[in-house]
This record gives C-alpha cells, sequence and structure tokens, in this order.
C-alpha cells in the first residue's frame, strides 16, 4: 500500500518533468537560420517551435524578407496544407492572433522566382477570399511579367466614352465625363484631364465617372488610358460652356397709333455666343437670325392702359433673359450724393425693364480697363433684390439688374470681365457665379461715352446650412497607428498626409490632435493596444467621439503596407477597413498613398440625403437605400429645410434657416428602403414625416 502511494505521489511529478523537456525540445526553432547585413533570418518572434501553421508562415514571412525564397516557398506550402485559407486576425492559441495571408505571400515568392503562372493563381486564389492591397500590387506585376514574356499584348486600349458627347453645347460650370476603358489585358492607369483616377487592379473593363469644371468657352478633355505594358491611348473631348444668357439692348421703345389700334414699337439689339434661338415680345414670336448678335425691328399691338409687355429669349443652350418693358416712361435723371455719387435706390419712376435673367455668365473678353475720370455724370448700377452685402446659403449667385445713363453707356464688366463694350441708353444683365463658402466679392464698373465712370462693390457671404456643415459631420479621432517592421521612419508622414487628406475633403470632423495626446498620455497605452477596437472605443469616448481610426504601419526598407479601420464608439463595430501598398518609399508616394487610403474609406461613409417617409414613435423608414452605399449603423442628421418668407414691412423675401432636429441610427438596410431609430428620446415629438436626413 505505501509503494502505491509513493507513485501517485510521483507521477505528477514525472508528468511535469516530461512536459518540461518536450517545451525544452520544442523552445530550438527547426530550420536554417540565416544572417545577412547582421539581421537574422528564418526565426519567428516566439520561443517555442509548435510545429503548427502559423509557425511555418511567420518563418516563411522572415525568409522572404532575407529574399530566401526557397526556404519561404517551403514554408508557406506547409502553412497552406494545415491551414489553407487567407484570413486577416487569424487566431493562433490563447488569444493570439495573427495577419495570415499565406496564398499571397506564396504568390510573391513565385513572382520573384519568375514562376509567372503561379504567381497569378496563388494571388487570385488569396483576392478571391480577402481584398489586400498588396495582392493587387502584385497581381499587376505578375501578369505584365507574363505579357512581356509571352508578348501577347501588342494593342493599346480602347476609350468608348458615354457622356458628353463631343461638341456639345452646355451652360453648367461642370460636366460629367462617364464612360469605359477597355483592353484585351487589362487597363492599369486612367487619366482625365491630367488628374489620375485611383486605380489598384488592372482590369480588362474599366468603368469611369469624374467632373471635370469647365470655363466660359471651347473646354478640352483629355482622357487617357494606358494597359500594363504602357500602350496608351489617348481620346479628346470637346466642350463648349455658354453661361451667357442672350443680352438685350433696348434702344428704342415708341408707342403709335391710337387705341384700339395702337402699337409699340420696339428697336434693340440681340447677342450670344452660342446663338439666339427663340425670342418673343408680347406673345408674338419673332424670328431669330442665324448670327451671334442681330438687331431687331418690331411692332406689336397693346391693349388700352397696357403699362408694360413681356418678353423673353432663349440661346441655343437654354440660357433665358425674360423681362418686361415699360411704356411711355422716360428715363430719369440719377439723383446724386453731396460726393457726387448716384443714389441707386432712387428710381420710383423708371421702369424700362425687369429682366429675369436665368443662367447668365458674362462673355470671357480681355479683363476691362476701366476710364479714371470723375463720377459727375456717370451711369448707374441698379441691382435687383440685393444689398450691398448680404447672406446667403446657396453655392451660386445671380447677379442681375441693370445700368443707365444719362449719356450712352459704352462698357460694363463684373470682377474686371466684360459683359458690354458698345454704346447703349440703357443695359439689363444678369450673371451666374460660383459661391465659395465665407465673404465672395463683386465689383461691378461702368462707363459711358464721356468716360465717366461707376463702381459697386457687392460682398456675398456664403453660410452653409447647419446639417451640412463639416462640423455636424462624424466626429472621427485619429489614435497613432501601431508600428511594425523595421524601424519606421515615414510612421508620421503617414499620419500626417492621411488626415491632411481626410480634412481637404471635409467628410469627417476630425478632433484637434493636441487634445488627443493628452488623453493618450493620461492612459499610458501602446500602440498595440490600440488597435484593439474596444480599447479605441475607450479612447474615443473620451475624446468625445463617435469613431477613431486606428491601424498599422508594417515599413520594410523596400515597402510600406498600412491598414486602417474605422470604429465605431459605441459598439466597437468596425465600420470600415481598408488598406494600401507601395514600394517607392518617397514622400510623394506617401502623399499618393494615403490620398488613395482615404479615398477608400470615405467610399464607406457617402454623403446622401433622403426623407423620413415613415415614423412611429422612435422608430423610422428613410428612403436611403443600399444602393447609395448605406450601411448598417450609420448615423443620420434629421432636420427640417427653411423656407421663405416676405417681410411684413420691406416686402423682402426673407430665408428661414434649417432646423436641426436631432439624430439617429441606421438599423436595417434594404435595397428600397431604410430603417432607423432617434437616438434621444427628447427628440421624438420634434420629428416628423417628410423631414429630412443626412448621413452624418
Amino acid at each position: 500500500m505505501s509503494v502505491q502511494r509513493q507513485q501517485q505521489r510521483l507521477r505528477p511529478v514525472v508528468l511535469s518533468l516530461w512536459l518540461l523537456l518536450g517545451v525544452i525540445g520544442c523552445a530550438v526553432e527547426r530550420g536554417k537560420v540565416y544572417v545577412k547585413d547582421g539581421v537574422r533570418y528564418g526565426v519567428t518572434s516566439g520561443q517555442i517551435w509548435r510545429d503548427r501553421w502559423w509557425n511555418y508562415y511567420e518563418r516563411g514571412v522572415s525568409y522572404a524578407a532575407g529574399e530566401f525564397w526557397d526556404e519561404a516557398m517551403a514554408d508557406f506550402q506547409v502553412a497552406l496544407a494545415q491551414y489553407p485559407q487567407d484570413e486577416r486576425r487569424a487566431r493562433t492559441y490563447g488569444l493570439h492572433v495573427l495577419d495570415y495571408f499565406p496564398h499571397r505571400e506564396l504568390g510573391v515568392v513565385y513572382y520573384r522566382l519568375a514562376r509567372y503562372p503561379e504567381a497569378i493563381r496563388e494571388l487570385e486564389t488569396s483576392l478571391g477570399t480577402l481584398e489586400t492591397a498588396k495582392t493587387k500590387f502584385y497581381l499587376n506585376r505578375a501578369r505584365k511579367a507574363l505579357l512581356e514574356q509571352s508578348g501577347g499584348d501588342t494593342t493599346s486600349p480602347r476609350i468608348l466614352l458615354e457622356s458628353p458627347t463631343d461638341g456639345v453645347l452646355t451652360n453648367r460650370f461642370a460636366v460629367t465625363v462617364v464612360g469605359r476603358a477597355e483592353d484585351d489585358t487589362s487597363v492599369a492607369a486612367l487619366t482625365i484631364n491630367g488628374q489620375p483616377l485611383f486605380v489598384e487592379l488592372a482590369a480588362p473593363l474599366l468603368p469611369f465617372s469624374q467632373d471635370v469644371a469647365l470655363h466660359d468657352g471651347a473646354n478640352t478633355i483629355d482622357v487617357v488610358a494606358v494597359d500594363l505594358l504602357g500602350h496608351a491611348t489617348q481620346q479628346r473631348l470637346h466642350v463648349h460652356a455658354d453661361h451667357q444668357g442672350p443680352l438685350i439692348s433696348l434702344e428704342k421703345v415708341e408707342l403709335v397709333g391710337q387705341p384700339p389700334e395702337q402699337y409699340a414699337r420696339v428697336q434693340g439689339l440681340l447677342s450670344d455666343q452660342s446663338g439666339v434661338r427663340r425670342f418673343v415680345l408680347a406673345g408674338q414670336p419673332v424670328p431669330p437670325q442665324a448670327a451671334t448678335e442681330w438687331e431687331f425691328r418690331t411692332e406689336v399691338l397693346v391693349a388700352p392702359g397696357t403699362l408694360a409687355i413681356p418678353f423673353e429669349a432663349e440661346d441655343m443652350v437654354g440660357n433665358v433673359t425674360r423681362g418686361a418693358i415699360a411704356l411711355g416712361t422716360d428715363t430719369p435723371q440719377p439723383q446724386r450724393t453731396r460726393e457726387g455719387k448716384p443714389t441707386l435706390s432712387d428710381f420710383p419712376r423708371f421702369a424700362w425693364a425687369t429682366p429675369i435673367l436665368s443662367d447668365l455668365v458674362t462673355f470671357r473678353l480681355a479683363p476691362l480697363r476701366m476710364a479714371q475720370r470723375g463720377v459727375s455724370n456717370s451711369p448707374v448700377i441698379k441691382l435687383t433684390g440685393l444689398t450691398d452685402r448680404e447672406t446667403v446659403s446657396t453655392d451660386t449667385v445671380y447677379l442681375e439688374g441693370q445700368v443707365v445713363g444719362e449719356r450712352a453707356i459704352t462698357a460694363f464688366a463684373i470682377n474686371g470681365e466684360s459683359l458690354w463694350r458698345r454704346s447703349t441708353r440703357q443695359l439689363f444683365f444678369g450673371r451666374q457665379f460660383p459661391l465659395h463658402e465665407g465673404e465672395n466679392t463683386f465689383r461691378l464698373e461702368a462707363v459711358d461715352d464721356m468716360g465717366y465712370t461707376v463702381r459697386r462693390d457687392l460682398v456675398l457671404t456664403r453660410e452653409i446650412p447647419r446639417a451640412r456643415q463639416p462640423g455636424l459631420r462624424l466626429r472621427v479621432s485619429n489614435v497613432p497607428f501601431e508600428k511594425k517592421g523595421q524601424a519606421s521612419v515615414l510612421s508620421e508622414a503617414v499620419y500626417d498626409n492621411l488626415l491632411e487628406a481626410f480634412v481637404a475633403h471635409k467628410r469627417f470632423d476630425f478632433i484637434e490632435r493636441q487634445q488627443l495626446e493628452a488623453i493618450l498620455q493620461e492612459l499610458k497605452l501602446s500602440q498595440t493596444e490600440l488597435i484593439d477596437p474596444a480599447t479605441a472605443a475607450k479612447v474615443g469616448k473620451l475624446a468625445a467621439a463617435e469613431g477613431v481610426l486606428v491601424g498599422t504601419v508594417l515599413e520594410t526598407p523596400h515597402a510600406l503596407d498600412v491598414y486602417a479601420r474605422l470604429v465605431d464608439v459605441e459598439t466597437s463595430v468596425i465600420l470600415a477597413a481598408e488598406d494600401v501598398y507601395g514600394e517607392d518609399l518617397s514622400l510623394p508616394t506617401v502623399k499618393m498613398l494615403m490620398e488613395g487610403l482615404s479615398w477608400k474609406l470615405r467610399r464607406h461613409f457617402p454623403l446622401v440625403e433622403g426623407a423620413i417617409i415613415e415614423k412611429t414613435g422612435k422608430n423610422l423608414v428613410v428612403d436611403l437605400t443600399k444602393g447609395q452605399g448605406v450601411q448598417r449603423y450609420m448615423k443620420l442628421i434629421v432636420f427640417r429645410e427653411g423656407g421663405e418668407r416676405q417681410h411684413p414691412l420691406t416686402g423682402k423675401m426673407l430665408h428661414t434657416p434649417h432646423a436641426v432636429l436631432g439624430e439617429a441610427r441606421i438599423t436595417v438596410v434594404a435595397d428600397d428602403l431604410s430603417e432607423a431609430v432617434l437616438l434621444r428620446p427628447d427628440q421624438i415629438g420634434d420629428v416628423r414625416e417628410l423631414d429630412r436626413v443626412i448621413t452624418k
């Protein structure tokens, strides 16, 4: 009995010794370790070799970093035999995870060994499981190398443009160039007017859609497609932009005859750079002439008591000038201030015409050099519906009004660009301008035939409606990325350029870096801890953020691999995850890569608007759809659009600002609608059907 007891006591000791010997035996890594330039290759991060797929994969990565391709290939093949799927954050043992891409890395090794068909097979397998930028980078290289080896690509890409049509006339400030580039092998790059589109993976068919700004007159738009072997094709579009509606100079208006057979005899000049399509005076069409400017003389029957006759002129692009010509009123003498300047509001009796102009922009002539003369007897510039300083919310403004003088007006310009350079007693103008946020200054100048000049300055301040202001966008903090690989000298450039790219597009409201650094210093968190979604969410809450951008920068002597994720603070859900990869470690390349990473992440957060079509308590149904890029967990800003009402005393139209009513979170996304829930109970009563929503 005592012997049995001793054996029972010895069993745990023997077992422990056996396990210890096994651990000691496995602590030595299997495989040859190479040393190059003082760096050891063929090693793993752990001290224990478990003969498992993650050991082989990690050692294979180490071999590949030292360009020991045969050893790396063997290790990746063993890893694939044990676990044959590429996966981010694959669980190894316990709580340990590993970014695991054996197909991708084996494809890179095959490429380095010039085994291009095998490289393409492995890279395509990896891409079919999980998209990474490095996979696309080497797939492009492997396909290109195979084409160079086989000589199988001798033709250039084809560019098929869907819109606009070549030679089109338009009155817009921008045009969307839509089309596709095709190639028998793959289109690798595409530029529109010198601006490259972000193309990661060459493809036989590459659709594109890009907005291009237009200036007045003739515009050329060049589309260039390049295939993997560098064969290029260029196609040029011609677009003519006419932002100027027909200009009408009324030279003479008189009544002839007696009622009921009384006629108005109207004489004037029409001009438009694209030609006049239609001119109607008092409902009577006046046959247009095939010229950019032409005189008209016509008579129209007027009924007794008629005070004005309407007119409307439309050019070939669709710009329209409308107005009403007053009858039986002489031009008054402009009243002047003590300084000799005209009083622009003192024209109660003057009513030659009151044009309502649409989509008009000046001719692009040479800048007008105004005469420097005294203001006595100068022309008078009067604006319709605008004072000299106003605040607007639209992104364009339409300036319209009239220039009158005691003598013939010979020149008129806005911001130094000519609208008029011929003699007329009265000129009616209108022009549409784009507005940037903040103050926009316009200078209007007119000259008469005696050289007398007048100048009027207009300042319009554009305020973006509150619901669309960048300050109400998703509030995001950008924590320092985890650094991996060798000394990451470019990590700071990655941080700065990525933040700069996001701020430039105003899609998110980023928290100031100093505020975030103070929080990180207080928490004393490592960069490795920050990549954990739950930890990142904790940091975001302390910074009053709604989303946290976390990531990893892997830098080697020849490559840069950046992986970023945007984490929702409240739920710790990863809302978006993207990466970029490059092998030119120059600062311009880092900037280009970070612009691409910003673009890839922003695609997950489209800025779209919709309406509430149903409301039940805190639950909303909105007309946002999956096709618009909307996804679950997105936040919405709920607002009510402002309107217009007339001032009871002055009669001026007043703009009521937007009212922000609250926020909601999307819970269900479908092909035809989405469901959302209001985030605060006190907002339920303020929100009603047909209120608007915009993605935050």
